[in-house]
């Protein structure tokens, strides 16, 4: 069991009682590359939740700022969408609009 530093879910998902969401229920997830754990990171959790089906996977490097973009699940991990490096604007349309730009990462 995985816990992200952030994930996008639904409402109905929150209201529930249950406090283990399914895979079915994120849309998005983030992780925060720590030096500390990067393999699990870029490695295990890339290739677990593409299996899942989660639709999207974000990972922030702020030593290096970028932000690695991966869309497009499939059994063995993720198609990647971006790399965006500091200096780089980059906008998603889903799970909801938002630019970014690594710059920006503390």
């Amino acid at each position: 069991c995985y816990v992200p530093d952030t994930l996008v879910t639904s409402e109905a998902a929150l209201s529930r009682d249950d406090q283990v969401f399914a895979a079915a229920d994120i849309a998005l997830v983030v992780e925060v590359l720590s030096p500390s754990n990067a393999r699990v990171d870029l490695v295990l959790k890339r290739h677990d939740y593409g299996a899942a089906g989660i639709a999207q996977y974000w990972i922030v490097d702020i030593q290096r700022r970028t932000l690695t973009v991966l869309s497009d699940p499939y059994p063995d991990g993720y198609q990647l969408e971006s790399t965006v490096k500091a200096g780089e604007q980059w906008t998603a349309t889903e799970p909801f609009t938002v630019t970014l730009d690594p710059a920006a990462f503390t």
